[in-house]
């Protein structure tokens, strides 16, 4: 579903089937005029001068570099379809107007607050020296944001000449059935393989959840919760992996499970911690879609359902090892041919009303976001020295269902939870994420000072 010219300046894509299962997920909330799992990715440190007015207009011109570059932080939703216009100075003003800000207060009480705009957006904190890139998440996944930020930096850095707007076009990427190359036509096999994708999760929901609040009053916002590793428990962390033969991901999400296991709500219903996993296409993509220096935004990733029953620990991390590195390259998994036909099923089931009697889903999530590092640089050095001393990416959670976060930067470790605060007290999801930890440390033999 290429990118057309519909009319001048006006270029449309059709919605492929990852586009209409975003588009269920994230509007599904839109009358409380909020939006599910928004991206925000936040950097804290020296964005090139002790000046606020300097630093403004420094960053303003590192947005509008990267509108060129990457066009599709301007585009927008209609029907089903996305849409862009091409810019022209004023339509440029105007779109920055709605899409740059200077903000005061905390990050955290501007993620309590905020609600959906058209565009992806930058808000600059000078208080605190913060940045925060709110993009939609059918614009981009966690890992995705993070190339995003890390070009969004190197042309703050750079601070080269405005660039001339009319051929940006060029630049705007693909979708993800285009750029993985998934069939257009369907063959039985993978109608079967999407079938049997979907009935493993649906027939085992609902899942084993956390217990929540009803809301009294609507929908809240987003809070987080983080805990930082030094690099000494890092290197532990992955050397007892190593061991033990599983990744950081896999242990990580065993401790979930078992977490959720022991402070799960009662039901009746629920007898196996029934999820999505989370991958990053981008390594499997089409030339040149795999460059992330050169596609760094797109939704390129793939839900996979599993469901697992109550374990202990060490059980859990070898299936969540298999789960994790089930082979994903064309050509050696049926799930390439079957994906596109499962995330049609699965967007068609969330338009769907909740069987009577089940309880909204509340199982956590995961997103690992591996070594940040590796996709976010902490110095850059050209015209502007911009140096970063943290970053974290948080979305927006809009149902009871708590999204966790991990991953390494500056050869620390970092675990973090993301909620909705009509949902849940904040001592109680301080709690769960204490005791993932302890889960998580006891189950590979790790000892860290309190």
């Amino acid at each position: 579903m290429p990118w057309e010219q519909s009319s001048a300046g006006r270029f449309e894509r059709s919605f492929d089937p990852t586009d209409v299962f975003m588009k269920k997920v994230c509007l599904s909330v839109a009358a409380y005029s909020r939006e599910h799992w928004t991206v925000n990715t936040i950097a804290r440190g020296n964005f090139g001068s002790s000046n606020t007015d300097e630093n403004s207009d420094a960053l303003r011109r590192a947005w509008i570099q990267t509108r060129y570059n990457h066009p599709f932080i301007a585009s927008v939703m209609e029907d089903n379809k996305h849409v862009y216009e091409a810019a022209n100075e004023t339509s440029l003003q105007s779109w920055l107007s709605d899409s740059f800000f200077v903000e005061k207060g905390t990050v955290d009480t501007f993620l309590l607050n905020v609600r959906p705009r058209s565009y992806s957006s930058i808000h600059y904190f000078p208080d605190s020296s913060e940045l925060v890139m709110r993009s939609h998440h059918w614009q981009v996944d966690g890992i995705g944001s993070l190339n995003l930020m890390n070009k969004f930096f190197q042309y703050l850095s750079t601070d080269e000449r405005a660039p001339i707007f009319g051929d940006e076009v060029k630049n705007l990427p693909p979708g993800h059935s285009e750029a993985a190359g998934f069939p257009n036509l369907a063959t039985q096999g993978a109608e079967d393989e999407a079938q049997k994708m979907f009935l493993g999760f649906v027939e085992n929901l609902p899942s084993i959840g956390l217990p929540y609040e009803a809301p009294t009053q609507g929908l809240g916002g987003t809070r987080r919760q983080t805990q930082e590793f030094p690099s000494s428990t890092a290197r532990l962390l992955v050397a007892a992996c190593k061991q033990r033969e599983v990744s950081v991901t896999s242990a990580v999400h065993a401790a979930i499970a078992v977490a959720a296991q022991e402070m799960k709500t009662e039901s009746s219903f629920a007898k196996n911690y029934t999820s999505v996993a989370s991958y990053n296409n981008r390594p499997y993509l089409s030339s040149p879609y795999s460059d992330a220096n050169n596609f760094p935004i797109g939704c390129y990733m793939l839900g996979l359902p599993f469901s697992r029953p109550t374990a202990d620990f060490a059980t859990h991390a070898q299936e969540f090892q298999k789960i994790y590195h089930r082979p994903l390259k064309r050509n050696e998994t049926p799930l390439f041919e079957a994906y596109d036909i499962y995330a049609g099923k699965m967007a068609f089931a969330l338009s769907q009303p909740l069987p009577s009697g089940m309880p909204a889903p509340s199982q956590p999530q995961l997103s690992s976001l591996g070594i940040v590092d590796g996709r976010l640089r902490g110095t850059f050095s050209a015209k502007n020295d911009v140096s970063l001393a943290h970053v974290e990416v948080v979305a927006d959670v809009m149902t009871p269902s708590i999204v966790l976060y991990q991953w390494s930067w500056a050869e620390k470790f970092f675990l973090s939870a993301n909620y909705n605060e009509a949902f849940y007290k904040d001592d109680y999801v301080k709690e769960y994420l204490h005791r993932t930890q302890e889960i998580l440390f006891q189950g590979l033999g790790i000892k860290v000072e309190s």
